[in-house]
């Protein structure tokens, strides 16, 4: 995620989201910004997919109070029989997948507090 459908393409990256949005629909999403306003965006961008990010997936997929909607909600589909089986082996390829980013070697509470700071930096960037 995120993931766009535009006349039976689907593009599963935000950065080809947004080309593809420029390109194909002449959509600029930089209108009006200076260039050290693009710069800006650019990191805050990279911020949020980069770092903002894994502290959701983490919130989803290994909090196990929230892990219990993903399986219902993600799994609905699987039959019953090895639900239990495919979702462990997926939770466990995701736990995997946060530890090499980085944000799985982190305690909850800190992963909370960079999570918070990230969103105190939008905030002060947006202001009003």
């Amino acid at each position: 995620m995120p993931v766009l459908t535009d006349n039976c393409r689907i593009l599963p990256d935000s950065d080809a989201i947004r080309a593809h949005l420029e390109g194909q629909h002449s959509f600029d999403f930089d209108e009006g910004l200076d260039d050290q306003q693009k710069a800006v965006s650019r990191v805050v961008i990279r911020m949020v997919e980069e770092h903002l990010y894994f502290s959701t997936v983490r919130n989803r997929w290994l909090n196990d109070e929230n892990w219990a909607d993903v399986k219902k909600v993600f799994f609905a589909k699987i039959p019953k029989i090895v639900n239990g089986l495919v979702t462990g082996r997926i939770c466990a390829g995701v736990c995997k997948a946060m530890k090499s980013r980085g944000m799985g070697r982190h305690s909850v509470e800190e992963q909370f507090i960079r999570a918070n700071e990230d969103i105190t930096a939008i905030q002060t960037l947006l202001a009003d």
